[in-house]
C-alpha cells in the first residue's frame, strides 16, 4: 500500500515520540495512537493540569497545535491519564 496525504504533524508527532503507527488499512492511510508518554505531553501542554479538560479539548488542541488528524482516545486510558479510579458499586 502507498501512504497518502499525511497531515503535517504527524512525521514531526512520531520523531517525538507523541503517537506511534499502529497499522495500514487498505486504502493506505495510516493508523495511529497516542503513546502513553505522548498523551500526558498533550494533556499538560493542553493545560489540563491547571484546569479541567475533556478528551475533546485535547484532540482541538492536537489539531490546531500540532497539526495532528482526529486520533481517538480510550476511555479507560482517559480515566488513566486524569487520575480516576474504577469504582465498586455494589447493589
Amino acid at each position: 500500500s502507498e501512504v497518502k496525504q499525511i497531515p503535517f504533524g504527524v512525521p514531526w508527532a512520531i520523531s517525538e515520540g507523541i503517537v506511534r503507527v499502529t497499522g495500514l488499512t487498505d486504502k493506505g492511510a495510516v493508523i495511529l495512537d497516542y503513546t502513553d508518554e505522548g498523551l500526558a505531553r498533550l494533556y499538560k501542554e493542553a493545560g489540563g493540569e491547571e484546569r479541567d479538560l475533556a478528551p475533546w479539548d485535547l484532540q482541538q488542541y492536537a489539531q490546531k497545535n500540532w497539526g495532528m488528524p482526529f486520533i481517538y482516545i480510550e476511555p479507560d486510558r482517559w480515566d488513566k491519564l486524569v487520575g480516576k479510579k474504577e469504582v465498586d458499586i455494589v447493589v
